[in-house]
């Protein structure tokens, strides 16, 4: 009876694909739903950065007299107006921008279940492919790095979407396919 019980849970050989383990089945999310709960995520984090820009840091991009700057801006004079922009203060806001971006993305898909505020708007999930479980923290801080700037973004949808060829969509961005994450649906 023993070996009855061993030989049932063995997968059937035309369950097996060359002698790997059988592919697990996930309900793999579609593009836009995943592109509505990153929109959602973003709207969340330039709200807070500007709460933050509001009360914490008091930015001023533009140096010089307020009487000269609306003169350049009234007269459509954009050297002019350049003149006025404070650029370490710019600087200072993208690295906060980037900072609440890659923190928001990192340690509510790492920490909570594989989703971010967006993800449980839409009801989706970003799981490991090979076993269907939420992500953990390491992967959500990985994805995380080109999630938080729109240029790191593009870039890794350009090289994902390159790297695709006759693969089916499953992982859009190539860091999804580095750390082994799918978006699926959520069931429950």
């Amino acid at each position: 009876m023993a070996k009855m019980k061993t030989q049932d849970k063995s997968p059937e050989p035309s369950d097996q694909d060359d002698g790997e383990a059988p592919k697990l089945r996930l309900n793999v999310s579609a593009v836009g739903p995943r592109v509505g709960a990153y929109v959602i995520d973003f709207i969340i984090c330039i709200i807070i950065v500007e709460v933050l820009q509001l009360t914490l840091f008091k930015f001023q991009y533009f140096t010089g007299d307020r009487a000269d700057i609306l003169n350049a801006v009234k007269s459509r004079d954009i050297g002019s107006l350049l003149g006025f922009i404070d650029l370490s203060q710019v600087t200072l806001l993208a690295v906060v921008e980037y900072v609440v971006l890659f923190l928001y993305f990192g340690l509510l898909g790492g920490l909570n279940k594989g989703q971010t505020i967006g993800q449980v708007i839409i009801k989706r999930r970003a799981v490991r492919e090979q076993d269907g479980q939420p992500i953990g923290l390491k992967e959500g801080l990985l994805n995380a790095i080109t999630k938080a700037n729109l240029l790191l973004l593009v870039i890794d949808l350009i090289a994902g979407s390159v790297s695709q060829k006759n693969r089916p969509l499953r992982q859009v961005r190539l860091v999804q396919r580095l750390t082994s994450e799918v978006i699926v649906k959520k069931t429950s």
